[in-house]
């Protein structure tokens, strides 16, 4: 890390909040404005984003935004964010998911909001989603969407199996060996993906970071993600589901040719599934996550905003088309037709699009059962700025696991200790508790 970073890191530590006495994270100097309209360069990977800036540029001619398209997220995205940083070269607009804002804020990378107004927008947005990017007293992003989370199924081979869909964890397991005796596998266990299982965990109560006495608290190792893995464990090691990286082409292929026929994913999962799985339609539909017992509780799979980058030169402008890209429903329906998620807004009813019938679920109207999953999530969950690194180590501990090296479990230790390693060689106060 060089000296701008570490630099960084420490003052963005405060600005999380964590330490008594937040000041502003560091970052690159402010640009100054050129001649002309205000042009603003937007990093995104957000799928028909790019209609989105179209429609702004040909309504706002006194900004202007030219749309980079970058890799997703840990794909790349978040690298070349940070190494251009570095390197003095940052957009002005950034796509971030939740998860990854609290490392943004570290590296100095993110302006904040209310000092050119943006708390007057905070009314808009559901509040939870809208926390994601306040910390200490200040806001440093506008919210796009979130990703609740329900359990697509091949809804035409249920009926032709008579089963239905299950309501309980209790149920699923049940549900697996009835679809192993038709040759296909109920769903999958991806071990690459760590914030998969960090879902899984949410929704079971767990809360891997926090905030106690104004440090943070790592708790991946708790009863709740322990509960989560041993229910995972039997239907693993007796092969009940399957256990290959989602989103690759044998994944597809198996829920295209109907032997993978669950799917527990987010509302964004529906544009990757209509795209990855086109003769699907008709066939899939979508029914609640199976509960624990107690009241419904989802969860929360992916989740993002849009934060205007430190430094830029017009930073009112950049927080307008955010506000703007997030609220206008003209935009938000052009983000639908894309995947892009759940929207943030309070209130939908202005999206008719959000409500309609879909023909790839056979008229299903697959938002009430997504709008109740978003009612349903546990707001309190956090993200620490460690959170790339923490996954990391978990999905390398899961992947020997589902080899046999160790039970799913025994995953648990390794990951929380090398995540307060990680947090304590980034200067971040740890509580003792």
């Amino acid at each position: 890390m060089t000296g701008f970073s570490r630099r960084s890191a420490l003052r963005g530590a405060l600005a999380l909040g964590v330490l008594a006495g937040c000041s502003k994270p560091g970052g690159p100097a402010r640009r100054t404005p050129g001649p002309g309209p205000a042009r603003l360069t937007f990093w995104a990977w957000v799928p028909g984003i790019e209609k989105c800036v179209a429609l702004w540029n040909s309504e706002n001619p006194d900004v202007q935004v030219t749309l980079v398209r970058i890799p997703a997220a840990r794909s790349g995205g978040y690298s070349k964010f940070y190494s251009s940083l570095e390197a003095g070269q940052q957009p002005d607009l950034m796509h971030a998911e939740f998860s990854e804002m609290p490392a943004m804020m570290m590296y100095g990378g993110l302006e904040e909001l209310t000092q050119h107004g943006g708390d007057q927008y905070r009314s808009l947005f559901v509040d939870w989603i809208w926390q994601q990017g306040a910390y200490g007293g200040g806001l440093y992003a506008i919210p796009q969407a979130s990703g609740p989370v329900a359990m697509y199924y091949r809804r035409d081979l249920f009926d032709k199996w008579g089963i239905a869909p299950p309501r309980t964890w209790a149920e699923y397991a049940k549900t697996a060996e009835q679809v192993r005796s038709h040759d296909a596998y109920l769903g999958t266990f991806p071990p690459n993906n760590g914030q998969y299982q960090a879902a899984l965990s949410w929704q079971a109560g767990a809360r891997w970071f926090g905030t106690k006495d104004q440090r943070w608290t790592v708790d991946i190792d708790s009863e709740p993600t322990r509960r989560v893995m041993d229910f995972w464990q039997p239907l693993v090691r007796e092969r009940l589901v399957k256990t290959i990286p989602d989103s690759g082409t044998a994944w597809y292929k198996d829920l295209s040719d109907g032997k993978s026929v669950t799917w527990m994913s987010a509302h964004w999962a529906d544009g990757v599934l209509r795209g990855g799985v086109p003769n699907g339609t008709g066939k899939w539909a979508v029914a609640p996550m199976p509960q624990w017992g107690g009241p419904f509780v989802a969860s929360n799979l992916g989740g993002s905003s849009t934060c205007v980058v430190r430094g830029t030169a017009y930073p009112k402008e950049a927080m307008r088309f955010a506000v703007w890209l997030n609220t206008n429903p003209r935009s938000i329906a052009l983000l639908l037709a894309g995947g892009y998620g759940w929207p943030a807004l309070r209130s939908t009813d202005s999206i008719p699009e959000l409500h309609a019938p879909s023909p790839y679920y056979g008229g299903q109207s697959i938002a009430k059962v997504f709008g109740e999953a978003n009612a349903g999530v546990d707001t309190a969950w956090k993200w620490a700025p460690i959170t790339t690194q923490s996954l990391q180590v978990l999905t390398d501990q899961l992947g020997q696991a589902v080899n046999g090296a160790f039970t799913l479990r025994d995953a648990l230790p390794t990951t929380q200790r090398r995540t307060v390693r990680a947090m304590e060689k980034k200067g971040l106060p740890l509580s003792a508790g």
